[in-house]
């Protein structure tokens, strides 16, 4: 086998096994939230539309709030820049979503 066959092979042998423990590591992570979805989080959700997208998938938000020296509460992941989005915007949208309760309150 010349040189260089043998060395796509690997790569390509490599990258199957890679994509295969990713696939174990993800169905093995679906079956271990089974009857625990109540732990599963949107990570980083700093628009209302991921959060809108993604809102029957993930029974909890995780937000950055940022408080500005005008005293808002921006939802940021990065304190030195603004999505354009207050934490009143995210909970409105959130409180819509849900049916007019938020968090199980009215």
């Amino acid at each position: 086998m010349k040189k260089q066959t043998f060395k796509k092979r690997f790569v390509a042998g490599l990258i199957l096994l890679i994509a295969a423990v990713d696939v174990a590591w993800t169905a093995d992570s679906m079956v271990r939230v089974g009857s625990h979805q109540d732990k599963l989080w949107l990570h980083r959700c700093t628009d209302i539309g991921k959060l809108q997208r993604n809102a029957e998938l993930y029974p909890n938000v995780e937000v950055d709030v940022v408080l500005r020296e005008d005293g808002r509460l921006d939802i940021t992941h990065e304190a030195d820049t603004s999505a354009g989005i207050v934490l009143e915007d995210i909970l409105a949208a959130m409180k819509t979503h849900r049916g007019g309760t938020l968090c199980g309150w009215t």
